[in-house]
């Protein structure tokens, strides 16, 4: 383009957006979509509503968010929605806190030297069920099942081994009692001649988390906050960089629930543990920095981004409510990936979600992260998956430079009325757990699980009805991969090695709590060679409150319906020597309906069914001696709307005079007046996007002898 050719606004003088182009009213841009929708109603094409139930818009404007009082606010004040720091992440990016899973001392310290010398920055430990119980490893039946085993001062010596916990963060996931186990971090410390105020990180006591999950604790509620408030007490005036409350709303989105819900939850939880806190004479103030609050990140990108938002927005109103100071409000959040939407089949398509919540975390403004290693649903990481999921965060803290940025997100018209919308939610659900008791109370009654689980089922329909999509299950499945195989570790071989090395450790130690510093007693009983279990005993030599039972959250995965299916398929190929087959009868050059032919195959391949699907037919003779020569049991014709017309009734017909008769399934919608002659001459059922792919999938599966009726 040359001078002469150029727009007058551009040939005038400087470009000014602003002046030399006319602003769009939104009346104007929705006469436009009016025209295009062409007499299509326009809310219901146009707009989407959200499981969170909060219906989107097709476009937002500035207008949107003219009345939210967050807009204007800088990062690092007011509600800290737009973040905790004023710098944010100019100065320290978020912490790379990935779990490293093992069942001893010797594999953790081993993986976790490894991890910390490539790019991770704090230790995020997870202790089985046993340790979080307070049961030493010769005593529990599975140690190291379902994460670390640590009994002793020596098992947390070799565990660290070469770690300065001067210079490292430890996050440790200790359950519903974390006070033994932070006496044995106290003991290693005093031991190494550390000063105790440089301790950071977290040791967490979360018994709500514990009875959301397992819907018992091991000991009573009253028992557990008496703990918490012991450590609590002790790190506000001796540790002050440890945390030592856990605020987890992981139970609830690995059972299905929504943002809000997950977010609601977790509100009425950190209310509840100040409220208990308070009783034993803890300040807001000095609880409110004790509290690490952990939130999952799932697949819906600007969803987790204003959770993560609304969060901060939300629990800083709440600590304000409880009168702390400005400085109480900046909550410490750690995110981590959600194992709802994590998949056994197609497995390294965990990276793709793994990777959009990474992003939604570091653009969220989440203080510390786990990314979700991408055979976690199946086995026991390893180096090679713990480094990708590691690198993950490492690629978007030095290469996509997002640490550079404070608050990206900030001033999106959407994110922010989004973040608004689900402050608000978050809050009514948090005011309705209020009403009915408190979080406990609530757990107790089974309201939590009999919400989730009606979301839960719907979100579950809904993938049954692929109106939802989970990539390399119910879209673009791989119907040639061979599944994985599910490892376990040895427990019985675990079970030795941790029962020998806890009586060659564990002393016999006196432990007189009555009168002094709890904390301060279990640390030196610990220095002495008390175990995790002698030290439970002690403090719950008292605890005759009654057992707290609730109701336990299902966690389910999404995909695990699916998988069940591609179980089948797996067991019947290895028994008949293929997979269960359908004959896909193309009739006519597929060609013609390349795109209903492909969807038609991967209907059935989600299920890892074998479509045969190689051959185009011309006649349906032709099609019904391809059928029994495979000896199928089920057939779909596929072809053209406009083919149909004339050879649908007569291939149906073919199919169902054979000897052996198989069902006949037609890919497509019949008009009304094709639906009754067609069911006549022999069409079983129809495939199409109304149909529901579990269901459909099920049934052939039955019909084919996979799976019994």
């Amino acid at each position: 383009m040359n001078q002469d050719e150029r727009p007058a606004a551009l040939s005038e003088g400087p470009l000014n957006i602003l002046e030399d182009f006319k602003p769009h009213t939104y009346e104007e841009w929705r006469v436009a979509a009016d025209e295009l929708l062409k007499g299509k109603p326009f809310d219901k094409v146009m707009k989407s509503t959200l499981i969170e139930g909060i219906t989107l818009e097709p476009i937002y404007r500035r207008e949107d968010i003219a009345g939210l009082d967050l807009a204007s606010e800088l990062p690092g004040l007011g509600s800290r929605v737009r973040g905790n720091r004023t710098t944010g992440y100019e100065e320290n990016a978020w912490a790379i806190s990935e779990e490293i899973p093992a069942a001893t001392p010797g594999q953790f310290n081993k993986a976790a030297l490894n991890d910390l010398e490539r790019g991770q920055n704090e230790l995020n430990m997870v202790l089985d069920c046993a340790t979080k119980s307070g049961i030493d490893a010769d005593k529990a039946e599975q140690p190291g099942s379902n994460g670390l085993s640590i009994s002793t001062l020596a098992d947390l010596e070799k565990a660290l081994e070469g770690v300065h916990l001067e210079m490292i963060s430890t996050y440790i996931q200790a359950g519903a009692c974390g006070l033994p186990v932070a006496a044995l971090l106290l003991a290693l410390a005093k031991k190494r001649g550390l000063d105790i105020a440089k301790l950071t990180g977290c040791v967490e006591s979360d018994p709500l988390r514990v009875l959301a999950a397992r819907g018992k604790l091991p000991v009573s509620l009253a028992e557990a906050y008496r703990e918490m408030s012991f450590v609590t007490k002790f790190a506000a005036h001796k540790a002050p960089k440890l945390q030592t409350i856990g605020v987890s709303g992981m139970p609830y989105a690995n059972s299905g629930a929504s943002a809000v819900e997950e977010l609601g939850y977790v509100l009425a939880t950190a209310a509840e543990y100040i409220r208990e806190m308070g009783k034993t004479g803890l300040s807001i103030d000095e609880v409110a920095p004790r509290m690490r609050v952990t939130l999952s990140l799932g697949s819906n990108f600007f969803m987790e981004i204003a959770k993560l938002r609304a969060a901060r927005l939300t629990l800083a109103n709440l600590v304000e409510a409880f009168g702390g100071s400005d400085a109480s409000k900046s909550i410490y959040i750690h995110a981590r990936g959600t194992k709802w939407n994590k998949s056994r089949l197609d497995p390294y398509t965990n990276l793709l979600r793994s990777t959009t919540e990474t992003f939604s975390g570091a653009i969220g403004g989440a203080d510390g992260m786990h990314t979700s290693a991408f055979d976690e649903t199946y086995e026991t990481p390893d180096e090679f998956s713990r480094r990708i999921a590691r690198n993950q965060q490492i690629i978007m803290q030095e290469e996509c430079e997002l640490t550079r940025t404070i608050d990206p997100a900030g001033g999106s018209y959407y994110v922010e009325w989004l973040t608004d919308q689900v402050a608000k939610k978050a809050w009514e659900i948090f005011q309705k757990i209020e009403g009915m008791g408190g979080m406990a109370k609530a757990l107790e009654s089974g309201a939590i699980e009999d919400a989730v689980g009606k979301l839960r089922a719907d979100r579950l329909k809904k993938i049954q009805q692929r109106r939802d999509e989970v990539v390399g299950v119910n879209a673009y499945p791989n119907a040639t991969e061979k599944l994985v195989e599910v490892k376990t570790p040895d427990l019985a071989a675990i079970k030795a090695e941790r029962s020998a090395a806890v009586a060659a450790a564990r002393k016999s130690v006196a432990i007189d709590l009555s009168g002094k510093c709890p904390t301060c007693v279990l640390a030196d009983a610990a220095l002495a060679g008390a175990s995790i279990g002698d030290m439970a005993a002690a403090l719950r030599k008292g605890d005759a409150a009654p057992a707290t039972i609730a109701k336990p959250l299902a966690e389910v995965r999404a995909s695990e319906q699916y998988e069940k299916l591609r179980a089948a398929s797996a067991a019947y190929a290895a028994k008949e020597g293929h997979a269960p087959q359908i004959l896909q009868a193309n009739m006519g050059s597929s060609r013609a309906y390349r795109i209903r032919a492909d969807w038609t195959s991967a209907f059935f391949n989600a299920a890892g069914i074998q479509m045969l699907n190689t051959v185009d037919f011309k006649t349906p003779e032709e099609a019904v001696k391809a059928a029994e020569t495979a000896g199928v049991k089920v057939v779909v014709i596929t072809s053209s709307d406009e083919n149909y017309v004339t050879m649908a009734e007569a291939t149906a017909k073919a199919f169902k005079a054979m000897a052996n008769a198989p069902y006949v399934l037609l890919a497509g919608t019949p008009t009304p007046e094709q639906e009754a002659p067609w069911k006549a001459a022999g069409v079983d059922e129809y495939v199409n996007v109304r149909a529901n792919n579990y269901a459909l999938n099920l049934k052939m599966l039955q019909l084919t002898g996979a799976i019994a009726k």
